[in-house]
């Protein structure tokens, strides 16, 4: 059974699914930037940001990480395919 996700992946991973808006297209780029650093702070800077509350208690894992980042990947490439680029 895969391991549970943590609070913050979850919020994050919404965040990023469902209520990124796409109009600001630097908004995945800034977060592929932060959380592609692979240090805690920045990540806990990102998940400060969107989600609005203290999460110093949460760590995400390497893999979580990489889910996040690949969800930015794949929210750019469809308004790229969306806008013809």
């Amino acid at each position: 059974m895969p391991p549970t996700s943590s609070p913050t992946y979850e919020r994050l991973r919404h965040y990023i699914a469902k209520r990124m808006r796409m109009s600001h297209v630097y908004q995945p780029l800034m977060h592929m930037e932060l959380l592609g650093r692979r240090s805690l702070a920045p990540a806990q800077d990102v998940a400060r940001w969107i989600l609005g509350e203290d999460v110093t208690q949460e760590e995400l894992s390497d893999a979580e990480r990489d889910q996040l980042l690949e969800l930015c990947r794949q929210r750019l490439d469809a308004f790229r395919m969306q806008r013809g680029e």
